[in-house]
């Protein structure tokens, strides 16, 4: 089934139907107005710090909020902006021959200069210096801690983060925004780095009520009030997830009574590799994943469970709360976004993490805790004994 418009992006500058491009689009990009008053006025400034790292969640928005700096700037007298892609860097050498060609395609697309071996980074800078001129030079580098972290080697870390704070700190006319799914402070390579005090942090927030549905009706026409807030209730605030369901949303007329539900079915299928897979290997841990198994199968833990569980446990709920993938209402915790809790009921390794997590267990001392009384004899509850019960 081909799109009706509008049609979306899913993530800022990205189309979403790539079989057939398109060449207009409604604004797919909302709110976030005071971080990005912060990190204009620190981009416009020649007086202050000359660096922004920006803090949010995978899929929270932070690298949408790079590009959307990037192409502001790309079209601003006085102004030069690069974008650094993480992706082809598994080495220091690989930032830098990036950078410059990045630079080089920016500067002029015709002329891209071929590397010189007997240059060094620097001295490749000043080769180009001339053609940059008097502008601001705006350098976007996404995804910082994946570079530092999981794709580079020591000697490769400290150098990139050298060069990265050479260019906020020596280098005229410079300016970097930085984005990270981890705070400096949780990062060992970033706490000892003085980048971390010459960069000002923003965090990417979640939105509020107003702003998600504010979002959907500036992208989807012809939407009833119930679809709204049932869309509000699975994307649990974030864009992300609300934009997901839209794209399938959009392509079922709205007399079809059922067009949510086809939605939720496709847009679960959407995040299941291109996200969920993603968060549950790279950065959900052990404990992440039980409490999230838990919630899962028993759609929420009240109070009284929550005091059941081990310290890691809690810790971890509390955490995921702050994260955003779970919220707290009047002592009970659930899923904050529901597809998300769709993703795990329907994943295909569920039988075997479950396993391999002891979820059975923990949900069998969870249910035995609410009955046992003394002298009472433990009931004995199977894996299948919990699926046929509804958890």
């Amino acid at each position: 089934m081909k799109p009706v418009p509008p049609y979306l992006r899913v993530k800022f500058g990205e189309e979403v139907w790539h079989d057939e491009p398109y060449d207009q689009s409604p604004a797919d990009f909302f709110d976030r107005d005071e971080p990005k008053k912060q990190a204009l006025a620190i981009l416009h400034s020649p007086e202050t710090r000359r660096a922004i790292w920006l803090f949010g969640e995978r899929r929270s928005g932070k690298t949408s909020m790079l590009k959307l700096l990037i192409d502001k700037f790309k079209e601003q007298e006085g102004y030069l902006a690069i974008e650094v892609p993480w992706q082809s860097i598994h080495s220091s050498d690989d930032f830098y021959k990036e950078y410059l060609y990045q630079l080089d395609n920016a500067l002029d697309p015709k002329s891209i200069l071929p590397v010189n071996p007997g240059l060094s980074f620097w001295d490749a800078l000043r080769e180009r210096q001339e053609k940059i001129g008097q502008r601001t030079l705006v350098v976007g580098i996404d995804e910082i801690d994946s570079i530092i972290i999981e794709k580079v080697d020591e000697n490769s870390r400290g150098e990139i983060l050298g060069c990265i704070l050479r260019l906020v700190t020596q280098e005229p006319n410079i300016k970097v925004i930085l984005t990270s799914v981890r705070s400096s402070s949780e990062i060992e390579h970033f706490k000892a780095s003085p980048l971390v005090s010459k960069s000002l942090p923003i965090i990417i927030p979640f939105f509020s009520t107003k702003d998600i549905e504010n979002l959907i009706r500036s992208l989807a026409i012809n939407i009833s009030e119930v679809e709204i807030e049932q869309i509000r209730n699975l994307s649990g605030g974030w864009p992300y997830y609300a934009k997901s369901i839209l794209v399938h949303l959009l392509q079922f007329p709205e007399t079809e009574p059922q067009r949510l539900g086809y939605a939720r079915i496709k847009a679960v299928k959407d995040i299941s590799q291109q996200t969920c897979g993603h968060l549950y290997d790279h950065h959900w841990d052990k404990n992440d994943r039980r409490v999230l198994w838990l919630l899962a199968n028993k759609e929420q833990i009240n109070l009284e469970e929550f005091n059941q569980l081990d310290a890691p446990l809690r810790t971890a709920l509390r955490e995921l709360t702050e994260r955003g993938y779970v919220i707290e209402e009047n002592g009970q915790y659930r899923f904050r976004v529901v597809l998300i809790a769709d993703w795990f009921k329907s994943w295909s390794r569920r039988d075997i993490e479950e396993d391999k997590l002891e979820i059975p267990l923990l949900l069998k001392r969870l249910i035995n805790s609410w009955a046992i009384e003394p002298g009472e004899q433990v009931i004995e509850i199977t894996k299948e004994d919990l699926r046929h019960r509804g958890f």
